[in-house]
């Protein structure tokens, strides 16, 4: 505290302020309360956690009277006429305690980090302070942001953030960007959004959890924003001094990097095995820290959020993919371990014991194997043209595994630094700039090393800079100017930057020095520190002779361990790692070390002229040379500029929000100087102008009784302007020296004089126009003799003249505004001309053209008719939905600027040339603008109407359902063309469209919210309501698997609600409500429970002649698929089979990941590959990676084949799979072939469905369905998820028996798979895979036509039995020793393959008989509106029927088994042989499709 004249305490009256000290180690503000002569003692109350108490003072020491601070303190501190610590101190927890945060020194802002956000930074906020001057409103971090943006046309500014480690600066250095992107005036936002977009992205990479800051940047950042005529034009970063020792160790309570633990957190399941990962804490690299979670961290969320950026700033998904593989791979280094070993001649060596890993690092890399362990385990060196190989010890091995591993992660950091400048930097002529600094706060911890005194060396120059501006310049620009002036003495740290780096004994030069020597050791370097400065008061030797030295720096005492020293400052990568890293399969990878070759041989040097390094031998210099000298660049550059400072204050050490602890605040206050700094801003003068400047600016402020003669000296004019502001200024020798407060004064007096010049002018120019029209209209007048009458009458005539004219022109006005409003029906109508006759030429598929053509012989099952208005009560479903809290964040304009390529953002009414968002395959490409295409002609042709138009739009709905690239295309096409769409009807039918693709297939997660956020705006006459409940519904859901159907059309046209009337067996039907979304389970869920049944779910619905839905079904889909044209195409969904039997369920028995522990075990060791019984392996597909284990789940992607999908190979379980029992259809003499793979495939599947071969669990579920309810069958579907667009085997045979063809998915010849209602396409069907190649794909189309001849299951179960004669004798041998039975009856067999049997998901379900009905009732779907309106789509018989039971699903069987529980012997070789006859009737027709071919 400043010294000041003690106080008598009898001298202090009742109520005088005070302050004092009462031992708590900072002084305490109190009031007096009275003063006891006799004791001598003074009773003083101050109020404590607000709570008054009441002190005993005896002693004036430590007390002195106080300013009143008001109950928000004040703004500025240099107003605070009582200047000391305590005043400053008290101030700030004030205003802190009122959550005023903010506070001015001058034109410095203190900013105190309260540990949460308020929401005092948004755009009203930017409004508020853009162009106001500082000072004029309260104190806030855009009040600075906008003084550099309105000084920068002068000249560059910089704005210097500081503050310890954990006091903000790295969010403040966020907020001042977004102010400055907030007032750019660019008119396109992508290169600001790529600006802002950078911080998160570098975030991710470069900072981490400490022991004091959660979010601590680990390095330092220097962001140059680029301006011309206040619009940006782009953006430099440049970073300093990345922690590397933090890749590869970490303290207790720390983490890694933020972007590993966002990595595992946010990476599919999919992804995760693609890289070999898993969760954060088996990873040595990751799990030192303890606890791998940081509270109100969302590690998922903000690895959505890197991927956002990285789209933004345009990064590939080759160079995401590249990112990922080099973060997994430095993981996997981190789990490599070793083992010693002995090698010859007594040496000790290493062997790698983790081999898996090593095997994981080579695939993601991309590098052998071998040379990753010979990496590891040797060194390579250069004697006479010779290498050698020097193995190393295991000290060695784990240092070289660590330097691998901080190589790629340092090298990954510099190409992504350097590929954000690439994207966003544009040059810098003629442009001014804003600069940013964000550096490393200072840090004191219990263990500081060699990082610590690099960081603290920044700040120590940080805060000379600081004094440099401050104080040093200043007051020298005193003493040259001749201005009376007393100095003020500052702390000056100057000593403490020459103890460290002055030449040639600077500590950090010592440094530099023992590391050229190879044999100097890290005590070494320490007994050279000692000897240097053992003398120096701002050095400290240890007590202990420990490894560690100290010094006194400006902020205080640090202590630092040497350990390491050597190592972490010569940061060395072998040559032979580089060229390992360049010899890289992946492109991104190599470029990365072939820079880091050339910049290592492009920096040595050789005897430098400078005295930095001593040896004669060329080197790489150390990394404290390096930031040494890009520090000084760094101190250089902001030289050239006009600084603002922003100083953070850390409030707290716990991290606690709104905690405000006086004595670490206080010392904070104590190192930064912040009192002299308040002291030179109250009585010094820190705007200086010159002369002749400050004249012109401000001579509108001369008094206006004095008139200076021209050629009166500019000093003398300045001192005429001041003359009133006596002691606020001094006049130099050719400058004006200004206090603050003053500047501002003159400023706003400028700017008011400036605005009443302006008012005047305006007030001027109006009256000479308004002259002159009274003028001009007098001389229309005869002019007469001015009596007073005629007076009176000239102004009646005037007045009636000119109410005369203002009716003349409201009448003028009508007849504009009549003739603009024809001009634009006229034109309206024009376009319409112009767009119909503009469609007729687009070309359409051909696809599409046969469908056209096919249209008119088509009845649809439905039509307009039975669709009707519901009346009564509504069952309504359940929508808790809402709208994200970030929504306005994501205007579509942004997304268009970011996403649209070579687009301008409007409706077109010509064909595009490019899509609108990138494309990587040639077909994606012309489908999108055939898409286009389509678009266009569906809303501009107005001869397009109902089947037709319901038709185009399916269409355009199923090309997004059949391609995942094409569904954002189709939906930014529509939003382009809806986008400030005039013509009612073209704008009408894009929404119609949009809301119907909306109802089949969700946007992807990049466009979600820029869509939703689109919708609420713009969303016409009534669509708003429309898309946006789709949006919600479908968001997170997978798509549909057919386009809407007539219900959802007319929902969707007429923009209201639908509804279904469902019936149940006991006659009640009750009417619900439904959308595009709603799941059959869901819809059973809700009108059971409004019925009352206590287990409501598990249930599904049944359609009339279809049978039973799969409960995770969508409802709409089972229309559409019964109202679909039979030539019309059926998106494939690549879903995975979905069965009962518990052996084939990839859901009861994943695969659980191996990853090895830490230290990880031995690896298995290689098997033999396992040789599958029931399916032939080619040779060209047999896998070459015979010396890997195949029980290992990190191995499974190196035996996949390349172009073979494992959909089936999930579902086969290991025993169908390596069982020993030979198949069956390796008697039958069945080639082994790719032709016949489908036939193994079947078998596979088949085997598990065997009755006579069921397994105890399975004997005891059957068993368990036998002895169920005589009425309610338990589904085991019960709870299981099932993929999208898969069906139950039941709704499969049914959809396909039915013999009139309606309500089934037809066969389509533009369809590469045939969906004929035959039991040969359901065998295909089946077969869940399909091959990629074009072989199959011929195979597939050849198909087609001979198994539809084969469709009639009567002429199968004939030709089967020995009917008509179309294979082979030796086929017909075949056959006919399969069939044994002769009881068989074709039309038995026939019915038994159509509806009866056990289903390929092996459920032996119940047919209900006539006493064991199973409850049933129908549902009719209908359309409503908020009052909902209801349509039967039938109006004689309900649509569609569907069964409901407890357990869900039930299938139809042949005879009942024995109610006793015990299988009929007759039964199962019945079943058996159908399911061999089942087969044999395949391959017939494969033997017959081999002899055509």
């Amino acid at each position: 505290m400043t010294s000041s004249p003690t106080l008598i305490l009898s001298d202090l009256e009742k109520g005088e302020l005070i302050w004092f000290d009462p031992g708590l180690g900072h002084v305490l503000p109190g009031e007096v309360l009275e003063y006891h002569k006799p004791a001598q003692v003074l009773t003083v109350q101050a109020v404590i956690a607000g709570k008054p108490q009441v002190f005993s003072l005896t002693s004036a020491n430590g007390v002195r009277r106080r300013q009143d601070l008001g109950q928000n303190g004040i703004e500025d501190m240099i107003q605070l006429s009582d200047l000391n610590e305590a005043s400053l101190l008290w101030n700030l927890k004030i205003r802190y305690d009122r959550e005023l945060i903010y506070t001015y020194v001058g034109s410095i802002l203190i900013a105190v980090n309260p540990y949460k956000m308020y929401d005092m930074y948004g755009l009203d906020v930017v409004k508020k302070y853009e162009g106001q001057i500082l000072g004029s409103l309260p104190p806030h971090l855009f009040a600075i942001g906008s003084a550099a943006y309105t000084a920068l046309p002068r000249s560059s500014q910089v704005v210097v953030i500081s503050g310890e480690s954990g006091s903000g600066k790295t969010e403040s250095t966020k907020l001042v960007m977004q102010y400055l992107a907030a007032v750019n005036r660019a008119p396109s936002n992508l290169i600001t959004e790529q600006i802002l977009e950078a911080s998160p992205l570098l975030e991710s990479f470069g900072n981490a959890k400490t022991v004091r800051n959660d979010n601590s940047s680990r390095f330092g950042k220097f962001l140059e924003v680029h301006f011309k005529d206040g619009v940006i034009l782009g953006a430099k970063v440049t970073e300093y001094l990345l922690e590397k020792s933090r890749i590869v160790t970490q303290a207790p309570e720390e983490r890694n990097y933020h972007v590993f633990y966002e990595l595992l957190a946010g990476l599919s399941e999919e992804n995760a095995l693609k890289y070999g990962l898993l969760s954060a804490d088996k990873y040595f690299y990751l799990n030192q820290g303890g606890n791998c979670e940081i509270d109100g961290k969302y590690d998922g969320e903000d690895f959505q959020s890197l991927l956002s950026a990285m789209q933004v700033l345009g990064f590939t998904s080759e160079e995401q993919d590249t990112i990922f593989r080099i973060l997994a791979s430095v993981l996997h280094l981190g789990n490599v371990y070793f083992h010693r070993k002995q090698l010859k001649h007594g040496q000790e060596g290493v062997e790698i014991g983790s081999d898996a890993e090593i095997r994981w690092t080579g695939h993601l890399l991309q590098l052998s194997v071998d040379g990753i362990k010979q990496a590891l385990t040797t060194k390579t060196t250069e004697a006479r043209n010779e290498r050698l190989l020097t193995a190393l010890s295991i000290d060695q091995a784990l240092d070289a595994r660590d330097a691998f591993a901080k190589a790629l992660y340092s090298s990954l950091f510099a190409w992504l630094v350097a590929r954000i400048n690439h994207i966003v930097y544009k040059g810098t002529k003629k442009t001014t700039a804003i600069s940013i600094l964000d550096i490393f706060g200072f840090e004191d911890f219990k263990e500081n090393s060699f990082e610590q005194l690099c960081i603290n060396y920044a700040n120590e120059n940080l805060q000379f800079y600081f004094n440099k501006h401050i104080f040093k310049l200043e007051q020298q620009e005193y003493a040259k100017e001749k201005i009376v002036w007393q100095n003020i003495t500052y702390s000056d740290n100057m000593p403490v930057i020459h103890l460290l780096s002055k030449k040639p004994v600077g500590i950090l030069h010592l440094l530099d020095d023992e590391s050229n020597f190879p044999r100097a050791t890290d005590l070494s370097f320490l007994e050279k520190c000692h000897y240097n400065h053992a003398l120096n008061e701002l050095y400290s030797r240890p007590r202990l002779n420990g490894p560690e030295f100290g010094i006194r720096h400006y902020a205080g005492p640090v202590w630092y361990n040497v350990e390491g020293f050597l190592d972490k400052n010569r940061d060395t990568l072998r040559p032979d790692v580089v060229e390992l890293l360049i010899s890289s399969s992946l492109p991104m990878l190599s470029k990365m070390f072939v820079s880091v070759r050339t910049s290592q041989e492009a920096s040595k040097t050789l005897n430098k002229s400078n005295g930095r390094f001593i040896t004669m031998k060329p080197r790489t210099p150390t990394v404290a040379a390096r930031f040494h000298d890009s520090l000084q660049q760094l101190l250089e550059s902001m030289s050239k500029c006009n600084p603002w400072f922003v100083r953070c204050i850390k409030p707290n050490s716990d991290k606690a929000a709104m905690k405000f602890d006086m004595p670490i605040v206080l010392e904070q206050l104590r190192y930064s100087g912040m009192l002299e700094t308040i002291r030179i801003r109250k009585v010094g003068y820190p705007i200086r102008i010159r002369f002749q400047e400050f004249a012109e600016r401000y001579r509108y402020l001369m008094p206006t009784r004095v008139v200076p003669p021209r050629g009166t000296p500019s000093r003398e004019l300045c001192n005429l302007i001041l003359d009133r502001h006596h002691g606020e200024y001094q006049l130099g020798t050719s400058k004006v020296f200004l206090r603050e407060n003053l500047e501002r004064t003159l400023e706003r007096e400028r700017i008011a004089i400036l605005r009443r010049a302006a008012v005047i002018l305006q007030k001027w120019t109006r009256g000479f126009l308004a002259r002159k029209h009274y003028s001009s209209s007098k001389r229309n007048h005869a002019s007469t003799p001015l009596s007073f009458c005629k007076f009176l009458n000239f102004w009646i005539e005037y007045d009636s003249f000119c109410f005369q004219e203002e009716m003349k022109r409201r009448a003028e006005m009508a007849r504009e505004r009549a003739k603009v409003k024809a001009q634009k029906e006229e034109q309206e109508k024009a376009n319409r001309t112009i767009a119909v006759a503009g469609v007729n030429h687009l070309d359409i598929p051909a696809e599409l053209a046969f469908m056209f053509n096919k249209l008119e012989e088509w009845q649809p099952v439905h039509n307009e008719r039975q669709l009707v208005k519901v009346v009564g009560p509504v069952v309504e479903k359940p929508m808790q939905a809402s709208l994200p809290s970030d929504i306005d964040q994501h205007a579509f304009s942004k997304f268009t600027n970011i996403y649209f390529k070579s687009h301008v953002w409007g409706m077109k009414r010509e064909p595009i040339k490019t899509p609108f968002l990138n494309k990587a395959k040639d077909s994606d490409f012309a489908d999108s603008l055939a898409l286009f295409k389509l678009i266009l002609r569906f809303m501009n042709d107005e001869t397009l109407t109902g089947k037709k138009e319901q038709l185009l739009g399916d269409y355009i709905a199923y090309k997004g359902l059949s391609n995942e690239k094409l569904r954002d295309e189709i939906l930014c096409q529509l939003v382009n063309q809806t986008w400030r769409n005039d013509i009612a009807t073209n704008c009408e039918r894009g929404w119609l469209l949009m809301a119907n693709c909306l109802s089949v297939f969700p946007p992807s997660s990049y466009l979600y919210k820029f869509l939703l956020k689109y919708v609420s705006d713009h969303g016409y006459d009534g669509y708003k309501a429309v898309c946006q409940q789709k949006l919600l519904a479908s968001h997170n859901q997978w798509l549909r698997s057919f386009p809407p159907n007539l219900l959802e059309w007319r929902a969707n046209r007429k923009r209201v609600n639908m509804a279904l009337q469902l019936h149940f067996a006991d006659g009640e039907s009750v009417t619900s409500n439904v959308d595009s979304w709603t799941r059959c389970e869901n819809l059973c869920a809700t009108v059971l429970a409004e019925r009352g049944v206590a287990e409501c779910h598990g249930w599904t619905i049944s359609l009339e002649d279809q049978g039973e839905r799969n409960g995770l079904d969508y409802v709409m889909d089972a229309i559409s698929e019964l109202e679909l044209p039979p030539m019309f195409p059926v998106a494939q969904q690549q879903t995975p089979l979905i069965c009962t039997s518990t052996k084939i369920m990839p859901e009861t028995q994943p695969q659980p990941a191996r990853r090895p522990t830490v230290p990880p075990p031995q690896p298995p060791p290689p098997q033999p590959p396992v040789i599958q019984k029931v399916r032939s392996v080619s040779r060209e597909h047999t896998p070459a990676y015979t010396d890997l284990s195949r029980q290992s789940a990190l191995n499974d992607r190196y035996f996949d084949k390349p172009n073979r999908s494992r959909s089936l190979d999930n579902l086969l379980s290991p025993a169908s799979v390596t069982g020993s029992v030979p198949s069956k259809l390796d008697t039958l003499g069945l080639s082994h072939s790719r032709l016949n793979e489908r036939y193994h495939s079947m078998e596979r599947i088949q085997e598990t469905d065997n009755v006579g071969e069921l397994t105890k669990a399975e004997e005891d579920n059957l068993d368990y369905m036998q002895r169920g309810h005589p009425r309610f069958i338990k589904s085991q579907y019960t709870g299981k998820r099932a993929a999208p667009g898969s069906h139950s085997s039941r709704a499969h045979i049914e959809n396909k028996s039915s013999e009139s063809g309606v309500g089934g998915v037809k066969s389509s010849a533009l369809s590469d798979t045939s969906e004929a209602p035959s039991l040969a396409s359901h065998v295909r069907r089946v077969r869940v895979p399909s091959q990629a190649s074009d072989v199959d794909q011929f195979l597939d189309d050849l198909f087609s036509p001979v198994l539809d001849q084969l469709s009639d299951a009567r002429s199968l179960a004939a030709s089967i039995k020995g009917g008509p004669k179309t294979i082979s004798d030796y086929e017909a041998h075949v056959f006919d020793s399969l069939f044994t039975d002769e009881c068989i009856e074709s039309t038995l067999l026939a019915g038994t393959i159509k509806g009866g049997g056990q289903g390929i998901g092996g459920v032996n379900a119940q047919e209900p008989s006539a006493n064991q009905q199973a409850p049933m009732f129908s549902l009719a779907p209908m359309v409503g509106s908020p009052p909902p309106v209801m349509p039967p789509l039938m109006s004689t018989t309900p649509l569609l029927m569907p069964l409901y039971n407890t357990s869900g699903l039930s299938l139809p069987s042949s005879p009942q088994p024995q109610q006793n529980g015990n299988s009929d012997p007759n039964m199962i070789a019945y079943q058996a042989n159908l399911h061999r006859a089942f087969l044999q009737s395949a391959m017939a027709q494969n033997f017959q499709i081999q002899q055509q071919l």
